[in-house]
């Protein structure tokens, strides 16, 4: 039989050659070759530093519920910026970065709290923005010379593009507060405070420990030294229920 004289064909897997209809029937058995699947290649997602602040915020909000917009990243990352960036207990860039870590944790504690709570204990609203707005929280705020580094103005280059640093700013020290910010706001590291709600530093001269917080409605709450970071004494808030007779 020559090749040329035969024709196949494929039938539920099974291969059947025969010459042509007036000569003798040939069937093989042939495996069944499955088809093989599409694989579509996604390029990896740029990360939150990459992002332009309008994106970096609208990712966070997607994965968190923040409700941030790029002005209060510029905003929180000044406020971590300023209570951060020149403490003198801190010999490297890399303590200077776990410091405003450690104060981005804080803040984002309080502000879990009154989302957990449904309080406002922290702010006069449950935002981010209102947790560093509180009168009195961060102390930076409340320094004459920087009080334009806190206005929206100062926010913008005269191009309307989002700018982290303003006037005297070290524009590489807010970029390392804006990076540990997004990353905890992330939860791409751990709370390296374990927790703490409140700080100071260590020259104020008060008592923190096992003071009174503030009330719940079942329970007093009150503040309990967890670790040092640099400059600052950071405390957790331990909440003691009522006594009941």
């Amino acid at each position: 039989m020559r090749a040329k004289d035969i024709v196949g064909m494929t039938l539920l897997g099974t291969v059947v050659l025969y010459q042509n209809p007036t000569q003798s029937h040939i069937s093989q058995e042939w495996p069944i070759v499955e088809p093989v699947p599409r694989v579509e290649i996604v390029p990896p997602q740029p990360s939150l530093e990459e992002l332009t602040l309008e994106a970096a915020a609208e990712r966070l909000n997607e994965e968190h519920q923040y409700g941030l917009s790029a002005e209060d990243l510029v905003y929180v990352a000044r406020v971590l910026y300023f209570e951060g960036a020149f403490d003198k207990k801190a010999s490297s860039e890399e303590d200077i970065a776990t410091g405003y870590e450690a104060m981005a944790s804080v803040i984002l504690n309080r502000y879990l709290w009154d989302r957990e709570h449904g309080t406002t204990k922290f702010g006069k609203e449950n935002t981010l923005r209102a947790v560093v707005e509180k009168p009195y929280a961060f102390s930076c705020r409340d320094v004459p010379k920087n009080k334009e580094l806190f206005e929206p103005k100062t926010f913008k280059n005269k191009k309307g593009e989002w700018q982290l640093a303003y006037g005297r700013m070290h524009p590489d020290r807010v970029e390392l507060a804006y990076d540990a910010l997004l990353d905890v706001l992330d939860e791409a590291i751990v709370d390296p405070t374990d927790g703490a709600m409140f700080y100071k530093a260590d020259y104020a001269g008060v008592r923190w420990e096992n003071t009174h917080a503030f009330s719940m409605p079942d329970a007093q709450c009150y503040r309990t030294f967890g670790n040092k970071i640099n400059t600052h004494e950071f405390f957790v808030v331990e909440c003691r229920p009522f006594k009941t007779n």
